[in-house]
């Protein structure tokens, strides 16, 4: 079985663009002089992107038949994401408020769950 995420993407490039040069006239003598250069962002690609999900991360509504899972009011993705990709996503504005959320609890092993206790998170 095979999933697959249809959605709108927007990439972005950056370019190195000089200025172009002024002329100046001095007492008659005419001369060029540099312009500022600076950086511009241009849009390399805009628009639908089809990437593959896996079957095991997808979670559609199971009230439904697996081929009928359009009518049912779900259909989850599961996905992971470092830390900053989740920063660059935020300083972007697509995804707004992630800053405040913290870190994630770290995993305990069944050594350490034997010296502390059962882990308050299982």
């Amino acid at each position: 079985m095979g999933v697959l995420e249809c959605c709108w993407t927007k990439k972005l490039s950056r370019i190195y663009v000089p200025a172009e040069p002024t002329v100046i006239n001095v007492a008659g003598v005419e001369s060029e002089v540099k312009g500022g250069s600076e950086w511009q962002e241009y849009v390399k690609f805009e628009g639908n992107l089809v990437r593959a999900i896996s079957p095991y991360r997808w979670f559609p509504d199971t009230r439904f038949p697996l081929t009928d899972f359009q009518r049912g009011e779900f259909c989850a993705c599961e996905e992971e994401y470092s830390k900053t990709l989740l920063q660059d996503l935020e300083d972007a504005g697509r995804w707004p408020g992630w800053s405040g959320s913290g870190r994630c609890p770290r995993a305990s092993t069944k050594a350490e769950e034997g010296r502390r206790g059962p882990s308050p998170l299982s």
